[in-house]
Order: C-alpha cells, then structure tokens, then sequence
C-alpha cells in the first residue's frame, strides 16, 4: 500500500553479509584479469575458454548481487560504511573491465548509488586518483583509459568541470605537434594515435556545456588533425574518426554549433565540414536546428539582401516561389 515501506526480501542476517563479503572477494579477485595484457589474455582464453568463461559469468554474477545489496536500506546504517565504500570501489573497478556484460552491471550500480545517495568527497577522490594521475601525461593516454572516463562521465559529469575540458585540449594539441606526435607513435601501435586522438574528442559531448569554450579550438584542432591522415587531398576529407567524435558535440550544442558554423561559410575548411556533419544520417539535431534557422543560412549562404529575406514565408522557403539563387560556391560541394 501506498505509504508503507517495502518488504525486505532477504533480512539483513550475518549469513547475507558473509555472501555480500565472499561477492566482494570473489569481484576483486577476478578484477585482476583486467590487469593483465591483451595478448596474454587471449592466449589463455584460447587454451582454456570455457575456464574463462565461467570466471567472467562469476564476476558480473557477483556484481549484480552487490549491485541489489546496495539498494538495502539497511545498509546505510553508520556500521556499514565501510562495506558500502568497498562495494561501491569494485564498481569504479569493474568499469575498467575488458568485458562489456562486467561494464554494464558496474554502471548500473553506479547508477543506483548515485540516485541514493551523494558520493562522499574522499571515496570518489580514491576511486578517480588512478585515471587522473594517467591523464596527467599525454603519453599514457591509452584508449582503454579513455573508454573507462567516457564511462565515468557518463555518471558523473556533475562531478567535473571546464578544467578537464582544458587539460584534454592541451592533450589534443599535442597530437598536431610533430615532436610529441612522434613520441606518442613510438610508444603505441601504428594506428593508435588516430583512435586515441579521436576518443579525446569524444569525450567533449559528455563534459557539463560549455560550447563557447570549446566549439572553436575542437572544430580547429579537429581540421588539424585530418591535415595529418596520410591521403588527405588538398580539399581536405569528407569523413574520419575525428568528424564521427566531433559531430557527437555538435549534435549536443546544435543551437551553438550551426551559428558558429553559419559565421565561417566563407571559409572552405569550416563549409566542407559543416555540410558532412548536417548529411550525416546521425546528424539529425544539427539539421533540425539549421532548418530553424533557415533566415540566417539564406543570409549566410547565397548572401540575400536582408529585406527580402524578411518578407519571405514559409511555403516560400520550402515550397518554391523564391528566385533562384546564384550558385553556391566552389567550396560547399563534396569533393568526389
């Protein structure tokens, strides 16, 4: 009935928290595959595959029970504090798992946590020491790394602020640097340094809003970096992996965006990108919000006398009855 507390499946008996315990030993334990490198993971997979199997089914089988104890109002009693900071510890830990189903269980009871209750500074703090002290350096910077922010960014951008947005770009900027450039590729693997740039501009979109910041050194270093792919015409690319990032942010500040990118049609670099990311079919919000503002791109594009752009309707402006305008510029169509 309405008003009343719900029951209590399983009461909170020294038998359930000895389970809880075993759990959180069993989640910890397993958490130490993730430490191991790729290569050697697959090897023992290849050897053993039904052994490892069974550990990662045990490991979010465990989680998923810590992730339903949490939610135990009994558990937020003082005398629980410490078992609570553990569970909540092995969640940040299984985010950095390699396994999709671990990652899953883990950000739900994130999820849950963070709807209960507000995390306590010192906990989060530990839990997020080890990938801040690793996105200090632009040369640790690893796709994994940056996978596992994405995760907790997702949770917890309220967390964050513009700070990290400056340090990502400072990163970012390194990768147009030749010298740092060259340091990063010979410590990675060919072809690294082009997914780990574009996951640092994937995180943008996830950042609390601050496109006035961010909308023009991201759409700069974005065309930077494309300057760099072996086989960019001179025209530049019509798609990367760094456009597929970027239209992410985009998409997020569509109003922003497309008046950021109305004011630099006249610039080729700008235009060509702009018309890739509004035919994009995930480029949806880009679009509706450039047909709300069709007055402007008619100013912008065919460079309409103001006058008559203000007495034009709306069946007018999709329906016909509007001269012909001149042709657009070289620039703002595709290159083959």
């Amino acid at each position: 009935p309405e008003g009343t507390a719900p029951p209590v499946l399983v009461p909170l008996s020294t038998a359930f928290l000895q389970l809880l315990k075993d759990a959180l030993d069993s989640t910890e334990e397993t958490a130490a595959a993730d430490e191991v490198p790729r290569e050697r993971f697959m090897r023992v997979y290849a050897s053993q595959p039904r052994s490892t199997a069974l550990v990662l089914e045990l490991r979010v089988l465990c989680i998923e029970l810590l992730c339903a104890a949490i939610t135990c109002e009994s558990l937020k009693k003082p005398e629980f504090d410490r078992l609570r900071a553990r569970v909540i510890g092995a969640f940040f830990k299984a985010l950095t798992s390699k396994s999709e189903e671990v990652v899953a269980v883990a950000k739900e009871g994130l999820a849950r946590v963070i709807r209960q209750q507000k995390l306590q500074r010192e906990l989060l703090q530990s839990s997020l020491r080890p990938i801040l002290l690793n996105l200090a350096d632009y040369r640790k910077l690893t796709v994994p790394l940056l996978q596992r922010l994405s995760r907790l960014l997702q949770l917890l951008s309220n967390f964050f602020n513009v700070t990290l947005g400056e340090k990502l770009l400072e990163h970012l900027k390194r990768w147009i640097d030749p010298e740092c450039l060259a340091k990063v590729r010979a410590n990675s693997r060919p072809g690294d340094d082009v997914k780990v740039a574009a996951a640092i501009i994937d995180l943008f979109h996830l950042l609390p809003p601050a496109p006035a910041k961010f909308l023009e050194p991201l759409t700069s270093i974005t065309l930077d970096l494309e300057a760099q792919l072996p086989g960019t015409p001179p025209q530049g690319r019509t798609w990367s992996p760094y456009r597929e990032a970027l239209l992410r942010f985009v998409n997020r500040h569509a109003p922003e965006a497309v008046a950021f990118f109305l004011g630099r049609l006249a610039r080729p670099p700008y235009a060509r990108l702009f018309v890739s990311l509004v035919r994009r079919a995930e480029g949806a919000p880009v679009r509706k919000e450039l047909g709300s503002q069709a007055r402007r791109f008619a100013l912008a594009t065919f460079k309409m006398p103001a006058q008559q752009v203000a007495t034009l309707t709306a069946d007018q402006w999709w329906g016909g009855g509007v001269p012909p305008p001149p042709p657009p510029p070289p620039f703002y169509s595709h290159p083959p």
